[in-house]
Parts: C-alpha cells; sequence; structure tokens
C-alpha cells in the first residue's frame, strides 16, 4: 500500500477569520519520512501556523514557508 498525503474539508468562513486546513496522511505503517507542498491563492489565505495532529504526537516537523503562496513540510 502506498502512502497518501489529502487534504480534509475546511470549515467556511468569513473573510478576517482563523480556518484550520486539515493535511491528513494514510500511512501504510512503514513510513519513516513524508513530506508536500500546500499551494494556495494568497489573495484568499494567509499562512499562520503549523502543528501535527494527536496521532502523530511523537513526529519531528520540519517546516519551510517557500515563497508565498507555497508551504513546504517535511
Amino acid at each position: 500500500a502506498s502512502t497518501k498525503v489529502f487534504l480534509g474539508a475546511a470549515a467556511a468562513v468569513l473573510q478576517g477569520e482563523m480556518v484550520t486546513v486539515p493535511v491528513n496522511l494514510a500511512a501504510s505503517g512503514s513510513e519513516n519520512a513524508a513530506g508536500f507542498t500546500l499551494n494556495y491563492d494568497p489573495s484568499q489565505l494567509s499562512y499562520a501556523g503549523v502543528t501535527v495532529g494527536v496521532n502523530a504526537a511523537t513526529a519531528t516537523l520540519l517546516k519551510t514557508q517557500k515563497p508565498i503562496p507555497r508551504f513546504g513540510v517535511a
């Protein structure tokens, strides 16, 4: 089975409000690393931060904010 990264559902919010965009990893169980780049429209979203979820509490998160509008995680 392969590892997949996908976006979860984000709630609708009004302009200027904070929104969480969930990024989920469907893992096969043998991963020792994963990475992705998230592209977004900077007129619609701005980067505020990134955290790991409860199922990845022991994960090491290496983040790089590339030139907008991209955000990379490895």
